[in-house]
């Protein structure tokens, strides 16, 4: 089989197949590592971003947390915006 012909048969998978098969791919492409070593365990978060390809660097601190609130005060909230 070349690589023309899988091509092909991929094109014609359902997306959600097409989308396993990335999984499996990146998967692949990975290193293995079975068991994190220390070193791994005492990085920094600044010091792990650095072993992510640079991607998914890019997308470091795409997403704004907002800071957590009492679930009891966003349930009012909601209350009160829905009956007012």
């Amino acid at each position: 089989m070349t690589f023309q012909d899988i091509q092909t048969q991929v094109r014609q998978l359902p997306d959600a197949d097409k989308w396993q098969l990335v999984r499996i791919l990146l998967d692949e492409l990975q290193p293995h590592e079975t068991t994190p070593s220390m070193a791994d365990i005492s990085t920094t978060p600044s010091e792990a971003a650095d072993d992510l390809s640079p991607w998914i660097q890019q997308l470091i601190g795409i997403a704004q947390l907002e800071p957590v609130t009492d679930p009891t005060e966003l349930y009012i909230d909601y209350l009160e915006e829905k009956y007012s």
